[in-house]
């Protein structure tokens, strides 16, 4: 599946409230992740491979405790992030 610049633009636009977003539920059945890829490649050989790469597309996952209270800390998580930027770090400390 391939989509053009301008397509991943607007679905971009139309999915940034994502946790709120049927499309954005939609679009992400589309395609294989990284995470469900990188799951796949550390899956023991007698697995069943289908099986994880099914789950993503028929998920009914909508949140737990741990998700809801991420959820509802992000706004605070924003606050705290703009009023105190992290300090500019170099990669290549010596």
């Amino acid at each position: 599946m391939s989509v053009t610049q301008k397509e991943r633009i607007q679905i971009e636009e139309q999915t940034r409230d994502q946790d709120n977003s049927d499309q954005w539920q939609q679009e992400r059945r589309k395609w294989l992740t990284a995470s469900v890829v990188g799951g796949i490649a550390k899956m023991k050989e007698k697995t069943k491979k289908s099986k994880k790469v099914q789950a993503p597309l028929y998920s009914t996952f909508r949140g737990n405790q741990a998700t809801r209270y991420g959820k509802s800390m992000e706004a605070v998580s924003i606050h705290q992030y703009v009023s105190h930027p992290p300090e500019p770090r170099s990669q290549f400390l010596s």
